[in-house]
Order: structure tokens, then sequence, then C-alpha cells
């Protein structure tokens, strides 16, 4: 290799070219510059728009992990370990586990991301955070009028529906990232993070430092007494317990009373009536209260009950033997049934003392056969409070009957009066007591009867009355965005009051002001005390001196103006009894 010669500096003035040969013989020098390792791995990273979404998908990840994941594995072994009467201990414990997780998340977060973030990624997480959930309410709010037009109006299929509200949704989302990933939107970022909003460096912070606390104090006390109010009129305790969206076209209503739709019922395909809700979990189903499963596994889980329970079985088979249930809506009216028989015997024995008993009664004559699993935990919790032991019996698990949302519509048409109607009396008609008829058979009947009256035959109409319909709780797929609204949202608007009111004081523009007002304050010359006194004492005695005189000259130019030899100032006398009290007045 060849030696480099010791190379020559020539100090050349500015604007001549030192090199003018090379210049015009087009000779091309290389000069060799040396990379930071910082530099490669900055030109390695993506760019801020995708840091930014792979963001908003980690933090959506996060939240799910601590407010979703860790909550359902921690109360599933908190119950399976026993201790599912401790709910304070266990409760205030899954907060720190929550805070602990939230903490190596971030940490994690930190590690992955690398110590060189580019400007503007904060604010996009943040920004993109947002967008995703203003894309999710519009999504949302456009799924209510296409499921309104599958639902009420009947203008399209449900599952048209469904593609329909898929697709706006992806739509709006699509929307929502071409925004996102626009040069100017990125633009917009870098300066929004520039503003200090997501850093929390201070601004001359050994400055103004009196008029900054106060200013924040001043915050946080108007947003103190704000929390303060909403907590005391209990604004967040009226409605639901969090806040939720449901998903669209995923409604299913549970059953508590049939009303007069049971033939209708029994009609359904088998397909329709697939799935049961638990609403009294038994004992070693391993059901859970508020599970939907299928009637498969219902009716399964019922039948090892009994056969483990021999005490059971005499009970269990006379119903089965007298409702003789072969649709899923018969096989749970018939387990409540032999729920029902234990209930009502405990009534009658008087197991409970008189107060517990004459609600329970209540409660238990208000309630179908078919919403008869709703009362099973509340003879149970008062069995419990009361010492003694719950029957056999209760270990047979309850539900309701889930349906689709469309079906619950067409058992609502079925059992509408110009559809069907039930027959009280018969007259003479061919009609049977208490039979349900269309009501398109019920008008021909009467105009048979008609006729024949006509012909000067005695006929007596048939007398009808509408049917019961269907009644139940419609719930829906949802998708949790605030847990626990009378927690989270006080707790959310401290955490967001301390951190403006940290970056307000410490804008640039504002904190200079802040420093210079404190430079002000700091050139008033404040009096002593006994001076402040003194002057206090001075100010009150002359504005009641002043007081007093401006009354005396009222009173005495008000006496002198209006005597009638002067006459200038006439009061009527209408005036002057009105300005009297009433106990003055002359009536």
């Amino acid at each position: 290799m060849a030696r480099i010669p010791n190379p020559v500096f020539v100090i050349v003035p500015t604007g001549i070219n030192p090199f003018p040969v090379i210049e015009r013989t087009g000779i091309v020098m290389a000069v060799a510059v040396k990379t930071s390792p910082d530099a490669r791995s900055a030109q390695s990273q993506p760019s801020a728009a995708i840091l930014s979404l792979v963001g908003v998908v980690y933090l959506l990840a996060c939240l799910a992990i601590i407010f979703k994941l860790l909550p359902s594995l921690w109360w599933t072994a908190w119950e399976s370990l026993g201790w599912g009467r401790s709910a304070f201990v266990g409760g205030s414990l899954l907060v720190l586990v929550c805070l602990a997780v939230a903490g190596l998340l971030a940490v994690l977060a930190s590690k992955l991301i690398g110590p060189h973030v580019p400007t503007g990624v904060r604010a996009g997480v943040f920004v993109g955070f947002v967008g995703l959930l203003t894309v999710t309410l519009l999504a949302r709010w456009a799924s209510l009028w296409i499921e309104h037009w599958a639902y009420d109006l009947q203008w399209i299929d449900p599952t048209a529906g469904m593609i329909a509200s898929a697709i706006t949704a992806g739509v709006f989302l699509l929307i929502g990232v071409f925004l996102f990933t626009r040069p100017a939107m990125q633009r917009w970022l870098v300066r929004f993070e520039e503003g200090g909003w997501f850093h929390a460096t201070a601004y001359k912070g050994n400055q103004g430092q009196k008029v900054r606390r106060g200013t924040i104090a001043g915050i946080l006390t108007i947003v103190g007494t704000g929390i303060y109010t909403m907590l005391a009129h209990g604004v967040l305790t009226r409605g639901s317990h969090d806040w939720v969206i449901n998903v669209p076209f995923t409604g299913m209503v549970a059953l508590h009373s049939y009303g007069d739709a049971g033939p209708f019922l029994a009609q359904l395909p088998a397909t329709d009536t697939t799935k049961i809700q638990i609403r009294w979990a038994g004992e070693g189903t391993g059901f859970s209260v508020g599970q939907t499963v299928t009637f498969d596994d219902y009716k399964k889980a019922v039948e090892q009950v009994v056969e483990a329970n021999p005490e059971l079985q005499p009970a269990f088979k006379k119903v089965l033997e007298d409702e003789n249930p072969k649709e899923p809506s018969a096989y749970l009216i018939a387990v409540n049934k032999v729920l029902g028989a234990r209930l009502e015997e405990m009534l009658s024995q008087r197991f409970f003392p008189d107060a517990i008993t004459r609600r329970l009664e209540s409660q238990f004559s208000q309630t179908a056969w078919e919403g008869l699993s709703e009362l099973v935990q509340p003879f149970a919790e008062a069995a419990e409070v009361q010492g003694k032991p719950t029957p056999p019996v209760f270990k047979l698990p309850a539900g309701l009957l889930v349906l689709d949302r469309y079906v619950m519509r067409h058992l609502y048409e079925e059992t509408a009066e110009s559809a069907h109607v039930k027959i009280v009396l018969k007259g003479d008609s061919n009609f049977k007591e208490g039979e349900i008829v269309p009501r398109v058979e019920f008008d021909k009947e009467i105009a048979r009867l008609d006729a024949e009256r006509k012909k000067g035959r005695d006929r007596t109409n048939p007398e009808k009355v509408a049917l019961v319909p269907p009644s139940g709780t419609t719930q829906f797929v949802s998708v949790t965005l605030l847990p626990s609204l009378q927690f989270t949202v006080p707790l959310l608007l401290l955490a967001v009051s301390l951190w403006l009111a940290w970056r307000v004081v410490n804008l640039p523009a504002f904190a200079d002001f802040l420093i210079a007002t404190e430079a002000e304050l700091n050139k008033v010359s404040w009096t002593t005390q006994k001076r402040l006194v003194q002057d206090t004492i001075v100010v009150l005695v002359t504005v009641v001196l002043m007081a007093v005189l401006l009354f005396g000259m009222d009173w005495t130019w008000k006496v002198v103006l209006s005597w009638k030899p002067i006459g200038v100032l006439h009061i009527p006398q209408e005036s002057a009894q009105q300005n009297k009290s009433v106990e003055q007045k002359r009536w």
C-alpha cells in the first residue's frame, strides 16, 4: 500500500476555489466521513408514523392485559382458592398487581423502542389512540343506523347489515390511517411534541417558583372541587357501571317470561334454541353465573347432578314424566319446577324469618316458571345468612333460554293481536277456550256467525284477548372502553389535571409571564402589620362617616324640598303608600 504523504494545509480566502485545476479536469475527490453509531441507528429506524401506529397497538395490548386479562385470571384463581368472600382484600391486591405490571410494560416499551425516539412518536401515539377511539365511536354510530334499517324497518337482511357495518368500520379506519400518515400530519405532530406536552422537563425551573406553585394549586383546586361535586351528587353512579360499546348485530335476549309464545317457541328450528344463560351455577357443574352454554352441555350437567344425588331422582323423574319436555324451553321449565317446588316448600315451612319470607314470597308470586332461576340466588343467600344448609336441589344448575334478537322479533310479530289471538269464550264458534288461533281464522269465524244470524239463527260470537308477548333482557357482545366509571373517571381527571397544571406553568410564554409577575411582586414594599391595622381602621371609619353624611344629606334635602311652601319635590300619596310596609298601611 502506498504511503500517504503528510498533508499540507492551505488557508484560502472565502469565496476562492482552491482547486481550480481539479474542477476543470473533472477529477473527483472522495471525502471519507465517519458515521457515528447514533446516526446509523437513527437511519435504521422506521418512520415516525409507523412507530406511532405500532405504539398504538402496543398501548391497546397493554390496556387489554391490565384491565381485562389480569382481572379475569386473578378472580378465577381467587375464587378457586375459596377466598371469594374477601373481595375487598382481593381487589386491593389486584390494584397493586396491575400497577406493577403496568410499570413492567412501560419499561419493556422503552427497551423495545430504544434510547433515541424520533421526534413526534410520543405525540403520534397519543393522537393515534384518540383517533382510533374516534373511529370506533363513528363506526358504532353508523352501525346503529344500519341496525335500525335491518331490525326496525326491515329494509335489509341482518347478514347484509353485518357486512355493511364491517365495511363501514374498515373505511373509517383506512381514512384515519391515511390522514395520520400524511406528511402535514407528521409535521404537526412534531410541532405538537416540541411544545413540551409529552416531556417532564421544566422551563427555567428555578425562577418564579412561588407564582408557579400558586397557579398549580389554583388549577388543582378547581378540578378537585369539580370532582368532589360530581362524586357528592352521584353523577357517575346513575348510569352504567362501565363505559362499553355494543358490537353490532350480536344482540341476544335472555327470556324471563315466555308469555303466550310457548307454541311458537316449540315451532322454532333447533338451531335457534341452542343457547342457555346460566343464572344459578349449581354444584360441581363447572358453570359460572352469566355464562352462556349450549343446551346439550346444560342438559348433560343436569343429568350428572341428578345421577350423583339419588335424593333428587324421584322429583326430577316425576316432573319429566308430567311435562315430557321435548325442546329446550320446556326442559328449562321442568328443571325450574323441581327447584320451584322446593322454594315453595321453604316458604310454607317458614324456613326464614317473617320479613325475609314476605319479601321472598312477593318475588316468588311475581315470577314466571321460565324466570325462576333468578330466585335461587336470593334464597341461597338468605339461607347462608341464617346459617342453615341449602337444600340438595340447589345443586341443580338453572338458566334462561337465550334467543337471537331477530328470532325474538319473530315472536313479537307472532304474538301481536294482528297475527294471533287467544279465545276466552268460545260462544257458538268451533274454537276451544284458551286456544290460540290466527286472527284471520277468528275474523272468518265471526263472519260465518254473522251470516247465520242474518238467516235468523241465534248465534253468539266468541270473545278474544290479545296474547301476552315474551319478555327478556337484551344483551350485546360489548367492548369495555373504561371500566368502573365511578373510580376511573375521578382518577383520570386528577391525573390529567396534575399533568396539565405542570405543563402549563412550564410553557415558555406562560412561564415567562409568571416569572415576570413574581419579579414585579418582589418589587412591592409590603407594609407592617401594625400599619396595616391602622390603615384598615382609618378606611372603615371613613366609609362609615361618609355613609352617615350621605344619608343625612339625602334625608335633609328630601324634607326641605318636599316642604309645601317650597314644593320643589312632590311625592304622590300612592307612592308613599307603596313604600310603606304591610304593617304600616291602613288596610
